[in-house]
């Protein structure tokens, strides 16, 4: 796994009709908490304890959700689609994102918050690979 994948950014494009945001909240595990626009206010999820059983859904989620952070990046880089036809497709892949984490009890202010914590929290990191590594 190289990347973990915000699914907000998904839902804040589709609403802010903004195309680009979709893919800007990717970030790479293993870089600086600083390279990724981290402020005081995000950079104090690092401390919030994650029990087992959260730590398995966001897990799931994050593995369910990477191939459909890969067609958007992959749509929204095809020059031939109109803004209507990316803004469109992007409708469906927030739908089919809220529907993973509902499946997965999560909202997605919570999965955003886990991936905060992701990015300024590296034993969180470590859990979360090897919870997907279990997962199948």
């Amino acid at each position: 796994m190289n990347r973990f994948f915000s699914a907000a950014t998904i839902f804040s494009a589709v609403s802010s009709g903004i195309m680009a945001t979709a893919v800007a909240g990717t970030m790479a595990v293993g870089q600086p908490a600083a390279s990724h626009g981290m402020t005081p206010r995000t950079a104090g999820v690092a401390g919030l304890p994650v029990g087992h059983q959260e730590l398995r859904h966001f897990a799931a989620a994050l593995k369910s959700i990477q191939p459909i952070n890969v067609k958007a990046e992959k749509m929204l880089e095809n020059k031939t689609l109109s803004t209507r036809k990316k803004h469109d497709r992007l409708v469906q892949y927030g739908v089919q994102v809220k529907t993973i984490l509902t499946k997965n009890h999560l909202t997605p202010a919570k999965y955003e918050t886990l991936l905060k914590k992701a990015q300024t929290d590296p034993h969180f990191v470590a859990r979360t690979e090897k919870a997907m590594h279990k997962s199948g």
